[in-house]
């Protein structure tokens, strides 16, 4: 307001001071032609008071600043570290009847995707968080805000641009925190395991540090089999996997096909090559969660194996085909898991190979979130 008054004011001041130097200079020229030279004088010397005016402004605003912030970590979900398919055909696939139909199916790990497809925060609710942290009467003119290509520019007083900074800092801090997952599998006896089964069974499928703490305890007496392990960093939020397995190629039926002229059809028998993905696959997703200095890890973990029993030939009129025998095993668990805490994901009495003791061996697979510290 004060700005249009000053400019309103020089702009009568020019008219009152230049007019009689016009008119005393230019006698000659016509009404029309003199009031559209003063306009041009005029609108040439606004342009000028315009530009004075904008070098002016931060001056009459010594407490204002402008400044930028990278929120791409906050309105941006990490990428998803997505397990690769592991396919297993079924017993019952055949090969290809004369009609040409295919029988059986073929099973596919990582199928359902929509539950990870949860957003961050939104541009709009994020500048509303930041508006919120000063009255109304603050964002008046010449106060700005905005979202743009994952930066907030923001126009405002140095007071309330150091609340935006403090409040960003804390959602970047909790949006880039990362969680490392130990995952073992191990073999172990039938009391260690009937334990920890009973243990997960009273603590909605958690291990405490005490039964973890027995658990390592067996590994270190040889009491207990480590098969493997492997050790998972992810930011909160995101997806990441783990894979091992075997590739076996086989004949997975015959497709025939004619062709020729009209004096001579042939029909040729081709056989179809598959590959057979037998193995494990495991896939994780952890999001911290902060609540009164309470902190875990929302674990959402996904099992899938396959075992290899025997790879069949069979005779067909076309030619010879496998017949591929596996046996599956797929889990979907989720809990809540303390820092510090496991969760038991998986467990089997039965599986190929025999343990330390000379019996047979059985699988079970544990997880151990761990909140990594905030940079």
């Amino acid at each position: 307001m004060i700005n249009k008054l000053f400019r309103g004011a020089l702009c009568l001041t020019l008219v009152f001071a230049l007019s009689p130097c016009v008119f005393a200079q230019e006698k000659k020229l016509s009404k029309k032609e003199l009031r559209n030279k003063e306009i041009k004088e005029l609108e040439a010397m606004l342009a000028k008071v315009d530009s004075a005016i904008k070098k002016i402004k931060p001056l009459l605003n010594p407490k204002f600043a402008l400044a930028q912030y990278d929120v791409r970590h906050l309105l941006y979900r990490p990428d998803d570290r997505a397990a690769p398919k592991l396919s297993i055909p079924s017993s019952s696939l055949g090969y290809r009847s004369n009609k040409g139909k295919a029988q059986g199916m073929t099973l596919n790990f990582g199928d359902e995707d929509e539950e990870y497809e949860n957003a961050l925060l939104d541009p709009e609710k994020l500048t509303e968080i930041l508006m919120g942290l000063a009255d109304e009467d603050s964002w008046d003119d010449p106060a700005s805000i905005e979202v743009s290509g994952g930066f907030i520019i923001c126009y405002q007083s140095k007071v309330i641009q150091a609340r935006i900074q403090s409040t960003l800092e804390s959602l970047r801090q909790n949006a880039s925190r990362s969680i490392q997952m130990e995952v073992g599998f191990y073999s172990l006896p039938p009391e260690l395991k009937k334990t920890l089964e009973q243990a997960a069974l009273m603590n909605k499928g958690l291990l405490s540090k005490k039964m973890l703490a027995l658990l390592d305890l067996s590994v270190n007496n040889k009491k207990a089999e480590v098969l493997g392990n492997a050790m998972l960093t992810a930011l909160s939020n995101q997806r990441v996997y783990l894979h091992q397995g075997f590739e076996q190629s086989y004949v997975a039926t015959i497709e025939r096909s004619s062709g020729g002229t009209g004096m001579a059809v042939a029909t040729i028998s081709d056989p179809v090559v598959e590959v057979l993905r037998t193995g494990l696959a495991l896939d994780m997703k952890g999001t911290v969660i902060d609540r009164s200095g309470d902190r875990q890890v929302a674990m959402d973990v996904r099992f899938l194996q396959s075992i290899g029993q025997e790879m069949r030939e069979i005779k067909t009129p076309f030619g010879n085909i496998d017949m591929p025998r596996v046996t599956t095993n797929f889990v979907r668990t989720s809990a809540r898991v303390p820092n510090g805490h496991g969760m038991l994901v998986f467990t089997q009495k039965r599986n190929t190979g025999k343990g330390v003791d000379g019996k047979t061996k059985g699988l079970t697979i544990i997880a151990r979130p761990r909140i990594l510290p905030s940079r």
